[in-house]
């Protein structure tokens, strides 16, 4: 669904007496972290004979990243006043760009915790999940203001709480 369409939506909803808001969208996040993570997966286990995730990393990936995407509808962002036209060619360009450099920023910690770090592959596992989690929920504050990540309004406590409350404790 476009923006177009869910403002088209809202106005509908609110003319007939409903309370009624709408919420921003990952528009770029989504597929960028697909593209991130599927790519990375294709290009280690073909080229380098290594699993970089495993199936339950990927699962808990998806449902944690959820949970900060949701609290997002209770977040003190400033919507736009008309509806967001979207270029696809754009959204999709920018979003393929950016999930090939985080690919290659993968693949250099790889490198640096393999060669420089001497990690075992178990090891590696576990900070390439690390990176791919916090990466994923740091463009959650990227992309919820249109300035720098702490511009005002702050982030609402639950997002907050969504984001932080998923990291695991330092040992």
């Amino acid at each position: 669904m476009f923006p177009e369409h869910k403002y088209r939506i809202v106005r509908l909803l609110q003319t007939r007496g409903h309370i009624v808001g709408m919420t921003g969208d990952g528009s770029t996040t989504s597929p960028r972290e697909t593209i991130r993570v599927l790519l990375l997966i294709t290009v280690a286990i073909v080229f380098m004979n290594f699993f970089p995730v495993t199936a339950v990393m990927i699962v808990f990936l998806a449902v944690l990243n959820d949970g900060a995407i949701l609290s997002i509808a209770y977040d003190h962002v400033r919507g736009s006043p008309k509806p967001v036209k979207w270029d696809m060619r754009v959204v999709l360009t920018i979003a393929t760009a950016q999930g090939v450099i985080g690919v290659v920023a993968t693949f250099v910690l790889f490198f640096l915790a393999d060669q420089v770090f001497g990690l075992s592959h178990d090891m590696i596992r576990t900070v390439i999940y690390l990176k791919l989690s916090v990466a994923g929920h740091l463009t959650t504050f990227l992309t919820r203001a249109r300035g720098p990540f702490w511009s005002r309004p702050a982030s609402a406590p639950i997002l907050l709480a969504a984001v932080f409350g998923t990291r695991p404790s330092p040992p």
